[in-house]
């Protein structure tokens, strides 16, 4: 079990780590401070969080990039400083990936796109739910 995000999706993506799956504790996991607040992922991933546990973050799911992610609640606020960009700063965006298959998880924006695909990604949301959140204070 992990908790620091960032951390496990670059072993997943290490073959030697001999897993492309993570599972993650309940409870907060912020990244905010790490790669401008988002995480890149380039292969083959599994998430599966346990119940309580909220991404306080963004993701990026790249081409080349498949997976499955349940359970999650992904948030994710713009600064407002940043109102401008928020269009294309969602809390999870595909952009180019392929065959995504998300499963009961909650994905929500404070001043920004909840979710976003471009680029031909093919995604699968199966008894998910996609909003707005209020800005945390």
């Amino acid at each position: 079990m992990h908790n620091n995000v960032p951390e496990a999706v670059l072993l997943a993506h290490d073959k030697a780590y001999g897993s492309d799956s993570i599972l993650l504790r309940s409870g907060e996991h912020s990244w905010t401070s790490y790669n401008h607040g988002r995480i890149e992922v380039l292969r083959s991933l599994r998430v599966k969080a346990q119940a309580g546990a909220v991404l306080l973050g963004r993701w990026l799911l790249l081409r080349g990039s498949s997976g499955r992610m349940e359970h999650a609640r992904c948030l994710s606020q713009t600064p407002s400083s940043q109102t401008i960009r928020c269009f294309y700063d969602p809390t999870i965006f595909w952009q180019g990936a392929r065959d995504w298959r998300l499963v009961n998880c909650d994905i929500r924006s404070a001043g920004s796109v909840a979710a976003l695909a471009s680029q031909e990604s093919q995604v699968v949301l199966v008894r998910c739910s996609l909003g707005g959140a209020l800005q945390r204070r």
